[in-house]
């Protein structure tokens, strides 16, 4: 998995950080709804778990799913969590385009 995180808007459209490697994550391709930051209703595709030392993932970054694999897809994420609620283990849950 790989992710550039969105660290501002340019005078061209969203600027990004260089792709980072993350290793030990979990995806879902699950559809969902899920609210974005402007509070619209907008279909996730994959929800993605990370640990915390991989996060946090700002809203608008890009995802690579699966690199390499022949069902590559590069991802937006819509929302981002921080959950740390024991017993569960802290991570980080994106909803992904």
């Amino acid at each position: 998995m790989t992710v550039e995180d969105k660290t501002g808007d340019g005078a061209y459209g969203p600027v990004f950080a260089a792709a980072r490697t993350v290793r030990r994550c979990r995806v879902e391709d699950k559809r969902s709804l899920v609210r974005d930051s402007d509070g619209q209703e907008v279909v996730s595709m994959a929800r993605l778990f990370l640990r915390p030392e991989s996060g946090p993932v700002p809203v608008g970054s890009k995802v690579t799913l699966r690199p390499g694999a022949p069902d590559e897809r590069i991802a937006v994420v819509i929302t981002a969590a921080h959950h740390h609620t024991p017993p569960a283990p802290e991570h980080y849950e994106l909803a992904l385009t």
